[in-house]
């Protein structure tokens, strides 16, 4: 659910259900709900729900693992209110209360970001050496690694680390560049300005690099198996997504 959500944004729960059948078989929607539920009541909270707007049958689900996502999410739901208030459908004190909920998100979000080290809530978060993350050990219970490690030299030892952060049953979703006509992984070692800095052409055998610094490892097909126009219509493209889980018991 997380990872559609950050590919597709706000989404209703019928339209997560569809969007994840080849990642997840959820049974009927209600399993969907559930799930949605427990991660919104999480400290803090992975997803939160989204009011209905005016237009709109009902209300939707959004992602807060990047900064400020409940804060657009909210600025979005606010214009679409605003515009659509006529004389015969505003409601007294509806315009302070939206006001009020912005301020409140503002003030959630300016938090976070200082909890983050950026004041100034423009640099996105932490920025930190992948191979040596300043973060506890078994503190984490989801990383997001997308087009990352073909930048690093020693990949090796960044997935190492990144499974030291993640608590027991955590999990990593990664994708990198990769050519499933190599066996091996292409080692450049000098960044490729030709290839946006890269150090290497990942082969087939990603899959076993991961397995090797502890994860349990699936492959995610899920754009693999869209079609030319759904990938135009929503900005994505065909690649392999991997979902890596630290065993539950295991420690770092």
């Amino acid at each position: 659910l997380i990872c559609v959500l950050l590919l597709r944004g706000a989404q209703t729960v019928n339209e997560l259900k569809t969007r994840t059948e080849r990642m997840h078989e959820f049974g009927p929607t209600a399993d969907v709900e559930a799930a949605l539920d427990a991660m919104s009541r999480r400290d803090p909270p992975l997803v939160a729900r989204v009011d209905r707007a005016p237009g709109q049958r009902e209300g939707r689900w959004i992602q807060l693992l990047e900064v400020g996502a409940e804060a657009r999410a909210a600025a979005a739901a606010t214009a679409t209110a605003t515009a659509s208030i006529t004389p015969t459908n505003r409601e007294p004190g509806r315009v302070d209360a939206l006001e009020a909920r912005v301020a409140a998100l503002e003030s959630r979000v300016a938090a976070l970001s200082e909890a983050l080290g950026d004041p100034s809530g423009e640099a996105g978060g932490l920025t930190q050496d992948v191979c040596a993350l300043a973060l506890p050990s078994e503190s984490v219970d989801i990383v997001i690694c997308h087009r990352v490690l073909e930048h690093v030299l020693d990949d090796r030892t960044a997935l190492c680390e990144i499974h030291r952060v993640l608590r027991p049953g955590g999990f990593l979703n990664v994708s990198v560049p990769q050519s499933m006509q190599m066996e091996h992984s292409n080692e450049w070692v000098i960044p490729d300005l030709t290839q946006h800095g890269h150090v290497r052409q990942y082969g087939r055998d990603f899959e076993q690099r991961l397995k090797a610094a502890g994860f349990e490892v699936a492959t995610e097909y899920c754009l693999l198996n869209r079609s030319t126009e759904e990938h135009v219509a929503d900005g994505t493209y065909p690649m392999r997504l991997y979902t890596c889980t630290k065993p539950k018991g295991e420690g770092s």
